[in-house]
């Protein structure tokens, strides 16, 4: 439960910390699919994370199947804010490729391909979780006492595997542009502020 609390206020201190400049640089730009992207997978969190997992962890008398209900949307929300997340440091990376074809054929068809896997992964890995009342009435949320581990292993891996790609290729067009004596402020702005 500190940990729920710790990643809570952890989210909270990153948004109030960047607010300024998320104002600055996204409220007042005009509207395109990486600014919707952005703003899912801005606030997405707060719903995630602050909401259902305040509610997940320090809920009072939580039924199984309220419990089940709880990680099935847990397991739909980190999923989708993951993709959008992904998608993102997908676009970046094909921006930097551009004149690539293959590369422009890998990064989607690899990305639709590997989210919709993890997708699958984690509602089996949702379901396969075995829930119980608290076992004590001093006891606060859902307690899992099973589930299917190898489930998150495969989306981990595919998870895994997809960011080790993005950032190879990151890493090969860095080179490649700071070799070629590329201009360092755009430099500084794709690699270092993302």
């Amino acid at each position: 439960s500190w940990l729920a609390v710790s990643a809570g206020t952890l989210i909270l201190y990153d948004y109030f910390l960047t607010i300024g400049r998320e104002i600055e640089l996204i409220w007042f730009s005009d509207w395109n699919a990486v600014k919707v992207l952005y703003l899912i997978q801005r606030y997405l969190s707060f719903v995630d994370v602050i909401v259902l997992t305040f509610y997940h962890r320090f809920g009072t008398d939580m039924a199984p199947d309220v419990c089940h209900k709880v990680y099935m949307t847990k397991a739909f929300l980190m999923t989708f804010g993951l993709a959008v997340s992904e998608a993102i440091l997908s676009i970046r990376t094909w921006a930097m490729w551009k004149d690539y074809r293959l590369v422009n054929l890998v990064i989607p068809v690899y990305f639709t391909g590997a989210w919709i896997a993890c997708t699958v992964f984690a509602f089996l890995f949702a379901n396969s979780i075995g829930l119980i009342y608290a076992p004590s009435p001093g006891l606060n949320g859902c307690w899992a006492i099973s589930g299917n581990n190898y489930l998150l292993l495969g989306s981990w891996f595919l998870f895994l595997t997809f960011e080790s790609g993005l950032i190879i290729l990151m890493v090969i067009s860095a080179l490649s542009f700071h070799r070629n004596g590329g201009h360092k402020n755009l430099f500084n702005v794709v690699y270092r502020d993302g």
